[in-house]
């Protein structure tokens, strides 16, 4: 009976029954647990989907140690075989004989009480590679049953389609979470696109400056410039990235008169295929001691009114100086329109400008 079009729908969208369907075909052809994965050369890259009497260690050593020499991954993939999805015994590709002998076999099925030995395999492309679904039989029971194995290929050009599609969903989804994790270990703003300029993500900083809306702002997932007159250079650093042309850094102001932000724009492989480009703003000064006493001392600030205009200086949002000093924003905002006075600006964003002007003057940075 072919797979239904529900049935493959709800093993895409469905970790639960992705399992079921696969348990499905394990008990059609006697098989004792399985693998599905995907792979971008000659070893498994990932595995999505496992059933076996492995550990989370033992998996992890196989990726680690053995992913690169299995035999049995590395006849199927380089033997160019699942463009017609169908399912391979593996026997047609490698003996018992090179399988008993190798390190996979002895040193981490036999070492760890696995006796997997014989194995049914469909291998298919996805987007950036092969994926596939292996299922296993032990060393003590028979091969499997050609015959048996064959009925499985009348869903075969249809799994292999939820395999890669399955695959792809697995790959973005990890892909994000690394992505994530990587822009977060930067202190200064950090921005992941498309190629074409849609937003992926962007760590702490980047979301203050989308808040503020200076010096970017995103707009249905779309990244723009706030001003137009820099928007074509940054449309323009984009595309140089995309084609792996080497950017200049990227400066542009926050507002005009305002602060100048300095991005260094670079293409990036992504997982799942394709680049990604990533503007990766430079970390903010941060404003010492001495700095925030040559505030006192010039424009006869108050202690709590230089640390204030130093913290904004360094990219800190009111809200987040309120929560560190433990007062009201409004507190924080009656601080800085102080300061702003008694240093004779218009406006915070000419005041910060000359803070930062005179820690660059005099080197007063720690």
């Amino acid at each position: 009976m072919a797979l239904a079009l529900e049935a493959a729908f709800d093993a895409v969208m469905d970790d639960e029954a992705l399992v079921a369907l696969f348990d499905s075909y394990a008990a059609r052809i006697g098989a004792k647990g399985y693998a599905a994965g995907w792979s971008g050369g000659f070893a498994v890259d990932e595995i999505m989907v496992f059933r076996n009497d492995w550990s989370d260690a033992m998996l992890g050593e196989y990726h680690e140690r053995y992913a690169a020499n299995d035999p049995w991954t590395r006849a199927m993939l380089a033997s160019g075989e699942g463009a017609d999805a169908e399912f391979l015994l593996t026997s047609d590709y490698v003996s018992d004989h090179e399988f008993g002998d190798s390190a996979l076999y002895n040193d981490l099925l036999r070492a760890n009480g696995d006796d997997s030995f014989r194995a049914a395999a469909l291998v298919g492309p996805m987007q950036g590679g092969l994926c596939g679904i292996t299922f296993y039989r032990g060393r003590r029971q028979s091969d499997f049953d050609r015959a048996r194995v064959m009925t499985l290929n009348e869903d075969a050009e249809a799994l292999g389609r939820v395999l890669a599609l399955k695959a792809l969903l697995a790959g973005r989804s990890a892909q994000a979470a690394s992505w994530r994790m990587l822009v977060d270990r930067f202190a200064g703003a950090v921005f992941v696109l498309t190629v074409n300029g849609r937003l992926l993500e962007t760590n702490r900083a980047g979301e203050r400056m989308l808040e503020r809306r200076a010096p970017f702002f995103a707009s249905r997932g779309a990244f723009f410039a706030s001003h137009p007159a820099t928007q074509a250079r940054l449309a323009d650093a984009l595309l140089r990235a995309s084609i792996g042309i080497e950017a200049t850094p990227l400066v542009i102001a926050a507002s005009p008169g305002g602060r100048s932000e300095r991005f260094h724009v670079l293409a990036a492989p992504n997982p799942g295929g394709g680049r990604r480009i990533v503007l990766m703003g430079e970390p903010p000064a941060r404003i010492g001691e001495a700095a925030r006493a040559l505030l006192i001392a010039a424009f006869a600030l108050s202690p709590a009114e230089a640390a204030v205009m130093a913290r904004l200086a360094e990219g800190a949002s009111a809200p987040e100086l309120a929560q560190e000093r433990g007062v009201s924003v409004e507190t924080v905002r009656t601080q800085y329109r102080a300061a702003t006075a008694k240093m004779g600006c218009e406006g915070l964003g000419e005041a910060l400008s000359r803070v930062r002007r005179i820690v660059a003057i005099s080197g007063a940075e720690s």
